[in-house]
This record gives structure tokens, sequence and C-alpha cells, in this order.
């Protein structure tokens, strides 16, 4: 892999505090006519009311169900209905969220990087807990990522910028990997032979991101960027990583580890890529819906005000969006829009 100088122009990006508080959980749907007297003209099919601010969000591979965290809690969603079909307690505060490609554990992280926990999705019941150290405030949250194989997960610990690796047949910290930048994403590549963590370095004026050899648990390259990443995702076929954050959806080739594109726009947050690698999906006050064959930002969808993250259901119809007022889920189908041909 190749290095070199990759600096960028551009601005700051912000991160979100997250309100914790507590309640119970239900159903309402709003149709489109309705959003639309409201000024939302959103393709909103329901609003799941949590009681409380979900954190992070999740679908499982057959898209049968949704994870969502927040205060002490995750939410188990049932999306044939929309409705919460199940609740499972936890300590702490939940906060980053997978699921394992086979979709049998779900790995949620801790706010405060005290403990990650792998919840068995067949019982939704922890399996396991897996003690990280002292808990540690800080300002971003903690973000999670399985391989495809399952055997490991990699957890950022942004309370002392270190990636820790998981083993996740035994269920405790193999490595931890120093990052001399303070992490916020994380992306792994099919193979599993790469991570690309996300971030910001110094106090916090400018971007990085930092690929990490997963054979040798050492940093093999290091990219800086000109402002602080949010954010990041790789392609299906492992070719592209995409990092959010500031002006622009920035495009990695993980050949060379060189910036090849820039999207301009209000691209700030998280990423999700769909099955075949042809759009991302990037939210910020709406949801943009690049064509990465183009690298241009083909079509947007409004979005309710707040979200902080989503997921994707498998075929990308639908998404599921944390707010402050719980749970939406959208219809994320581009309006009038054809992908580009590849």
């Amino acid at each position: 892999m190749r290095s070199g100088l990759r600096v960028l122009c551009g601005g700051v990006a912000a991160f979100l505090a997250l309100a914790l508080l507590s309640g119970c959980a239900s159903s309402t749907r709003r149709s489109v006519a309705a959003l639309a007297e409201a000024g939302d003209d959103s393709a909103v099919v329901a609003r799941i009311s949590l009681g409380e601010p979900p954190n992070d969000v999740a679908v499982t591979p057959d898209g049968s169900r949704v994870y969502a965290t927040a205060a002490g809690k995750v939410f188990v969603i049932d999306t044939a209905g929309n409705a919460v079909a199940d609740t499972i307690t936890l300590p702490h505060h939940p906060a980053g969220i997978t699921i394992t490609p086979d979709g049998s554990r779900a790995y949620v992280t801790d706010f405060f990087s005290a403990a990650v926990w792998a919840i068995d999705t067949a019982a939704n019941r922890v399996a396991a807990t897996i003690e990280i150290g002292p808990a540690k405030a800080a300002p971003t949250m903690p973000a999670v990522v399985v391989t495809r194989n399952g055997s490991a997960a990699y957890v950022t610990n942004p309370g002392d910028d270190t990636l820790l690796v998981i083993d996740t047949a035994k269920s405790f910290v193999r490595a931890r990997i120093g990052l001399h930048m303070h992490p916020s994403g994380a992306a792994v590549t099919p193979d599993g032979a790469f991570v690309y963590v996300s971030g910001c370095r110094g106090l916090c004026s400018a971007g990085m991101i930092t690929v990490v050899d997963t054979r040798m648990y050492v940093i093999s390259d290091n990219v800086p960027t000109a402002w602080p990443l949010a954010h990041i995702a790789v392609n299906p076929n492992g070719e592209f990583t995409y990092a959010s954050g500031g002006p622009a959806l920035l495009v990695v080739d993980t050949r060379t580890n060189n910036v090849v594109a820039q999207i301009p726009g209000e691209l700030g947050s998280k990423v999700n890529i769909t099955a075949d690698g042809a759009l991302a999906y990037v939210h910020g006050s709406q949801l943009a819906v690049v064509d990465t064959a183009t690298n241009t930002v083909a079509a947007t969808i409004p979005l309710p005000s707040g979200v902080t993250s989503f997921a994707l259901r498998p075929d990308a119809a639908v998404g599921y969006f944390a707010a402050p007022d719980g749970l939406y889920v959208i219809d994320t189908r581009p309006p009038k829009f054809k992908p580009a041909a590849r």
C-alpha cells in the first residue's frame, strides 16, 4: 500500500451530543399527505416512539428486525409491524451497534468505553460482556464493526484513542492499537485485511483516516484531511472507502489510499452503501443518495429534524433513522433515479 501527501481544503465538522432519557415505546404511522401539511415531504412510513432518543441503529441481514440503542436499553423492532417486539436492558449507556453478517449476534458499545456487549439475537439476551477498561468520557460515540466471517470485531475507543480487536469466539480483547488520532468511525474491508478508522487529529481542527493492518495489528498508512471526519464505510468489493464530515464526502482508493474524489454537499454524518455498491447514502439535514459510478449526488430525500444515525434494510428500499423523538421508518428509494451503468 502506498502513502503520500493528501492534504485537502475545507471546513470543520461538529459532533452531536446525545441526550439520555427514559420512557416507553409505541408506534405512530404518518401519511405523506399529513407530513406535507406539516411542511415535511419526506416519505415517512412510520415513527416508532421509544420514549427516549435512540443513539444508533442496525438492521438484521434478513431485514426482519431492527436493533436500536438508547439509555440503558436496546430496543428490538419487528419490521413487519414497525413495533417494539422486545427490550434488552443493559448497564451503563449503550451507544454504537452492529450485527454480524449471519445475524446471530449484535455487538453494542458503551458510550463511556467501559464494555462491549454481545447479544444473542435468537434469544435477545446478553451472551457475553467484554470488559474494556475504566469508564472515560469522550467527545464521540465508540463505533463497532465486524468482519464478514464474524471472527473479529473492531471497536474504536475515543476515551484513549485506540482501536480494540475483539476475538468474537472467545469474547476477549485480543489487541489494542494506538491510533495517534481521535477516532469516530471504523470500517473493515471485505477480506478482513484492513480496518479504516476515521476521526480527527490534534485539537480536531483537521482530520485523519488511519489504516490498520489486521494481520500484524499495526498502522500501515495515514490519510490526513483538512477537516475532521465523522463516519466511514467500505464498498462491497473493497476498492473504495467513503468518509463523511465537513463540506464533502471523501472517496479514497484503497489500493493507493489516495483521495480520488470529493463530493460536495452537507454530507457530514453516517454513510451506508447498498449491497451492490451502486449507491452510497449519507445523511445531513437531508439524505443524500450518491451515485458511486459518477461520484455525484443523484438525489436527496428530506428527513425529520435531528437525525443522528440510520441503517438501511438490505434491499435499501427502507431506512431506519434515529431522531430525538423516536425511530423513523422512511422510504429510501430515490425518486425517478436509476444508477449509472458501471
